[in-house]
């Protein structure tokens, strides 16, 4: 971290802790705020520190902390740094996994320079940022912290609640050292989920939120296949063969397809709903929050989609142009006059039990007529 500290007497024998984290999120130094990365006010001791206090700081990435005892500390001084772990609410992203230690526990976290002597009635303010280094493990998985971010603000936003814990490993190693270019998401044991991304996809927001959106359907019970099912018939697919032809059970093509199409809209209407405040972004335009000709070039496939004979329950492209299509605006067709927006589009598909189409569909034919008379 590269940090900017400023203490100042305040006059009282109220101290207070305070700063505004960041990270640089291109080459270019290009800063955003560091939103809910859980944080630490230590002091620092002779044989190591310990945590004083610890809070998520907002999305702006602004913490305080304030203390009107002080003086118990270290006969009126501490010794005092923050650290940073990357961390949420709902997830934790750690380093390689090794084959044998699953869920990992060794996670990322940044200390800023330690300030000495703190006395009572101190104000110490911290400004950080978080360096851009394709380089570094760590800083790239700032990167994926963020991405994650952004789906986890999404589904609270919509009211989605949880005790499970999403335990991410950045960048994938084994049992998943072939997923350069890809991510993973599965798995619940003792409430701990488990995600990989890819050591080549660490900037990618698509794959960050698109995983994410997997553990919100494991922990709105929406997701069908068990652990066992995805070693089994294998992780890997790709988003245009139909899986009725792969080497996969039927009810595991099914279940595979809804939540893989789920999750890639759930990506991109996440990314739509928090658009404005990436602006920092190089390339920002009002299509795309993140990149523009990706977004531009995904969005219009599946506006677009010809429905077809590759359009079957089985089939990627399909389902998600279909989810795309419920939610958007249907602007560019005249056919369209569904548009559903933000909530409308949770609300109806995140129902518990949701595993496939073909639920999602009995979950329309049950309840679109009441929701329609009722508003």
């Amino acid at each position: 971290t590269v940090d900017g500290i400023t203490l100042t007497t305040n006059g009282s024998t109220v101290t207070t802790i305070s700063g505004r984290l960041e990270w640089e999120c291109d080459e270019n130094g290009t800063k955003l705020p560091l939103r809910i990365a859980r944080v630490e006010l230590r002091d620092q001791d002779v044989l190591g520190s310990q945590c004083i206090a610890e809070q998520y700081p907002d999305t702006n990435g602004e913490y305080c902390f304030t203390f009107s005892e002080w003086e118990e500390l270290e006969n009126g001084g501490a010794d005092v740094f923050i650290r940073c772990y990357l961390e949420s609410e709902t997830f934790e992203v750690g380093r390689i996994w090794q084959s044998d230690e699953l869920p990992f526990i060794d996670n990322y976290y940044f200390d800023t320079l330690v300030v000495e002597n703190v006395n009572s009635g101190t104000t110490v303010e911290y400004n950080s940022y978080i360096g851009y280094d394709e380089g570094v493990a760590a800083q790239k998985a700032a990167y994926v912290h963020q991405g994650m971010v952004v789906g986890q603000r999404f589904a609270y936003a919509m009211g989605m609640r949880t005790n499970l814990n999403l335990n991410v490993a950045s960048p994938a190693s084994a049992p998943f050292t072939d997923l350069h270019q890809s991510g993973f998401c599965g798995g619940n044991i003792n409430e701990q989920c488990m995600a990989a991304i890819g050591t080549d996809n660490f900037n990618s927001f698509d794959t960050h939120i698109h995983e994410y959106g997997h553990f919100v359907q494991w922990s709105m019970g929406n997701y069908g296949s068990s652990l066992w099912d995805i070693f089994l018939n294998g992780a890997r697919h790709n988003a245009w063969d139909d899986h009725f032809d792969a080497d996969y059970n039927k009810t595991y093509a099914m279940d595979l397809t809804w939540s893989e199409s789920w999750a890639t809209a759930f990506s991109q209407i996440a990314q739509r709903y928090y658009a404005n405040e990436y602006d920092g972004v190089p390339g920002y335009n009002d299509i795309s929050p993140y990149d523009p000709e990706e977004y531009q070039t995904y969005i219009n496939h599946y506006e677009t989609y010809d429905y077809g004979n590759d359009s079957g329950e089985a089939q990627e492209y399909a389902v998600t142009a279909a989810l795309w299509d419920l939610f958007d605006s249907g602007t560019n067709e005249s056919f369209d006059t569904v548009s559903w927006g933000y909530q409308k589009w949770w609300n109806f598909t995140t129902r518990q039990g949701t595993y496939t189409l073909t639920d999602f569909a009995n979950v329309i034919d049950t309840y679109y007529d009441l929701v329609l008379y009722l508003h």
